[in-house]
């Protein structure tokens, strides 16, 4: 049975300024720069309670319209109150964290602060349109307080932000290394690695050249280098970071603007290894990519995350980076 049409109402224009709240974190950022004042332990200690309150919220309103009778409209309008209350309050919070406390850290909390209000956004739609009981709202119950519980697991500082990004990179980059292995074995066809074959067979599918697999060794070069400078990159972080002054926290910040940009750019090389194989593509995609993993290689090289110690990997990297995209281009020029 469908909650009564007057808590719908309720529900709806919930549902209605949730929506908006949303629409103000993804938004963008507000001009706000409270820093001299900031305390790092009352702050995320605040935050914390937040969460775990938006969680308990998420449970009433799921045991208190599990089965009818419903709560009085009085009392779900209390209840609703305290509940957006809760979500400006995380949304004020979150927007009271300085940017000086680094980019990438406002980001990675923003994302969790939008994952906690779209989790209430779901189970409220759910009290409005589903069933008492249904198993959609269980779920969408469960979805809010896995939301609240990660914060848990957010990073604290801009040092932890980076050093997850920068390991986020290192997955990707690890798993499209793997990708060019099953386009070597399948000699460029891109319908064997889905298991099917075009009409009239595999003799008919396009494969590589002999130019064409020449490409890969140096391709997979450039992919094993970024694979070891995030590596490289998590381990300088992790062990040498510090967040102590606003020039450091900078360089935490360029080196994850940089881990971010490798993904996307080691994707387009990968895909341009598909049969038919347009050379232009490739030069375009692997110049790109030895770019990045340059720019990377120069952040930390002048970063605090690095010192004389460093200087072998990061000239090795640095060379493999310059090698394998000449080889590369001498063979596109044949």
């Amino acid at each position: 049975m469908a909650a009564a049409g007057s808590h719908v109402n309720i529900f709806k224009n919930l549902e209605d300024n949730l929506k908006l709240v949303l629409e103000q974190i993804k938004g963008g950022e507000t001009g706000r720069e409270n820093k001299e004042n900031f305390n790092f332990e009352k702050y995320w200690g605040h935050m914390g309670s937040v969460f775990e309150l938006l969680s308990l919220e998420g449970s009433k309103f799921s045991l208190a319209f599990s089965s009818s009778p419903f709560p009085p409209i009085k009392d779900c309008e209390v209840m609703t109150a305290n509940l957006e209350k809760l979500v400006l309050e995380l949304v004020r919070v979150f927007y009271s964290l300085p940017k000086s406390q680094g980019l990438t850290l406002r980001k990675s909390l923003q994302r969790a602060v939008v994952e906690v209000v779209e989790s209430m956004l779901g189970l409220v739609s759910s009290l409005a349109q589903l069933d008492p009981g249904a198993g959609e709202r269980q779920q969408a119950t469960g979805i809010v307080w896995e939301g609240a519980n990660s914060f848990v697991t957010l990073p604290k500082s801009n040092k932890e932000a980076v050093q997850t990004s920068v390991e986020q990179s290192a997955g990707l980059v690890e798993d499209a290394l793997t990708e060019i292995d099953e386009i070597l074995n399948n000699e460029g066809r891109l319908e064997d690695i889905f298991g099917e074959e075009e009409e009239g067979g595999g003799e008919n599918s396009e494969a590589w050249t002999a130019q064409d697999k020449e490409l890969v060794d140096p391709t997979k070069g450039l992919l094993k280098v970024a694979v070891k400078l995030t590596e490289k990159a998590g381990q300088a972080c992790k062990v040498k970071a510090t967040c102590d002054s606003e020039a450091h926290v900078a360089q935490l910040d360029d080196l994850s603007d940089c881990a971010q940009r490798l993904s996307p750019a080691v994707d387009n090389l990968t895909a341009s290894l598909y049969a038919p194989i347009d050379h232009t593509a490739v030069r375009n995609s692997a110049t790109t990519l030895s770019e990045i993993i340059g720019n990377m290689l120069n952040i930390l090289r002048h970063s605090h995350m690095t010192d004389e110690g460093d200087s072998k990997w990061l000239d090795f990297l640095d060379k493999a980076n310059t090698h394998n995209l000449t080889t590369l281009t001498d063979i596109l020029n044949k």
